[in-house]
């Protein structure tokens, strides 16, 4: 916030800024540590479903068949749904770890954001959904997934240069 200090020989003010606290400027040990920790925090959400995905994708390809079909009109992916949706989450597994030790962060956050898209779309599209309840229910996991794609975009505009 500027503000003016005046000066000792009637001149006119000089106006400065205030500085940011100290603690949590850019390149600071608490910004740093601050850092590491929601980057460890977010990746692990992906590397615990990315690694339930690939041991088990259970009802996750039937509800993926039909965003899979609509996407095979855009881009040529394998015919078998089930390969598709254990890759995806080998892909949340392995840039849900980087994005935890902070190996690649941007590059990791950007193939988080690809990976969950998608997966968003088709596991909680509720607005094909008729009962209420299940609408709703389905509604409150598609905002989270969104506010998690907020989140990794975040991350992949951060960088320990970044200013405030």
């Amino acid at each position: 916030m500027p503000r003016a200090i005046p000066d000792s020989d009637h001149q006119p003010p000089v106006v400065t800024t205030a500085r940011s606290d100290a603690a949590t400027a850019p390149g600071t040990m608490t910004t740093t540590v601050v850092r590491a920790l929601a980057r460890a925090l977010t990746g692990a959400v992906y590397i615990a479903g990315g690694y339930a995905v690939v041991r088990a994708p259970g009802g996750r390809v039937g509800k993926a068949a039909d965003t899979l079909a609509k996407i095979r009109r855009v881009v040529p992916l394998p015919i078998d749904d089930e390969l598709i949706v254990r890759v995806n989450g080998g892909a949340q597994l392995v840039a849900g770890a980087a994005l935890a030790l902070g190996v690649k962060p941007r590059f990791s956050a950007a193939v988080l954001a690809a990976s969950l898209l998608p997966t968003t779309i088709a596991g909680h599209a509720f607005w094909t959904v008729d009962d209420p309840s299940e609408r709703q229910l389905q509604q409150v996991q598609f905002l989270k997934n969104m506010a998690m794609l907020g989140g990794l975009l975040f991350a992949m505009i951060d960088s320990p240069r970044s200013a405030r």
